[in-house]
C-alpha cells in the first residue's frame, strides 16, 4: 500500500517527529536506569528517582506513539521509493523501516517487562536493542543524507 510518491501525512510526520525526539531524550536525560535497576537486582529494592520515573513514562508513550504510527501505516501506506534509489537499496529501506517499527515496540515492551518483573534477561535483550536502535538510527541519518545530498531526492521533504 502506498500514498502519494510526494509526502507522508501530517499525522504520520508528527509522530516520527515526536518519537525521534522521545528516543533522543531517553538516550540523553534517562540512560541512568540501568543502575539503579542492577542495585534493584542486587536486592536494594525499586526505587523511582525522577530519572528512572522519566525513562518509564517517555517509553511508555514511545510504545503507545508506536501503535498509533503503525495503525496509520497499515491504513495510509507510505511514499513510494524515489526511482533514483537502487533497487537493492529499496529492499534495505524497508527492512530497515521493519527494524524500526520492531524496535520501538520491543524496547518498551522488555524495558517494562525487566523493571517490573525483576527480570535480567530481559533487561539484557533491552540493552541489546538500545545498541541496535542506536546503530539503526545512524544508517537512517547517513541515508536520508545520501538522497539530499548525493542522489538530490529531496527525500527530506517527505517528513519535514
Amino acid at each position: 500500500m502506498s500514498t502519494s510518491p510526494g509526502s507522508y501525512l501530517r499525522s504520520q510526520k508528527i509522530l516520527h517527529w515526536l518519537i525521534a525526539a522521545l528516543i533522543a531524550l531517553q538516550y540523553l536525560a534517562f540512560d541512568s536506569i540501568g543502575r539503579t535497576f542492577s542495585a534493584a537486582m542486587r536486592g536494594a529494592g525499586l526505587t523511582y528517582p525522577a530519572d528512572v520515573l522519566g525513562h518509564i513514562v517517555v517509553g511508555g508513550a514511545v510504545l503507545v506513539l508506536m501503535l498509533a504510527r503503525i495503525a496509520l501505516r497499515l491504513r495510509h501506506g507510505a511514499p513510494s521509493a524515489p526511482p533514483e534509489e537502487p533497487a537493492p537499496l529499496q529492499w534495505l529501506s524497508k527492512a530497515a523501516h521493519a527494524a524500526f517499527y520492531a524496535l520501538l515496540l520491543l524496547l518498551p515492551i522488555s524495558g517494562l517487562v525487566a523493571w517490573f518483573m525483576q527480570l535480567s534477561s530481559p533487561a539484557e535483550v533491552h540493552e541489546v536493542m538500545t545498541t541496535l536502535l542506536l546503530a539503526l538510527i545512524g544508517l537512517h541519518v547517513a541515508a536520508v543524507a545520501v538522497h539530499q545530498f548525493w542522489w538530490k531526492t529531496g527525500l527530506i521533504h517527505r517528513m519535514v
